[in-house]
């Protein structure tokens, strides 16, 4: 996910655009997001490992024995 800041000094405001992908494309798409916000720059980049992080809660329920952690 990148944030971009944009707009006039006197009424900035931030967004959220949300990337899914490898991480070789991802300056791409930071640059499409700039671009898109009319050149203004992303103010803050989350990268997140979206499989690695359902593994992980997938075996904690799996531990705690939640009926969920089967489906």
């Amino acid at each position: 996910m990148a944030v971009i800041e944009s707009g006039q000094s006197d009424a900035r405001y931030r967004f959220s655009n949300w990337f899914a992908g490898s991480l070789t494309e991802l300056p791409v798409f930071i640059e499409r997001a700039e671009s898109e916000a009319f050149g203004d720059a992303a103010v803050r980049i989350v990268i997140v490992n979206a499989s690695r992080a359902a593994r992980l809660v997938r075996k904690r329920a799996l531990r705690l024995g939640l009926p969920e952690a089967e489906e």
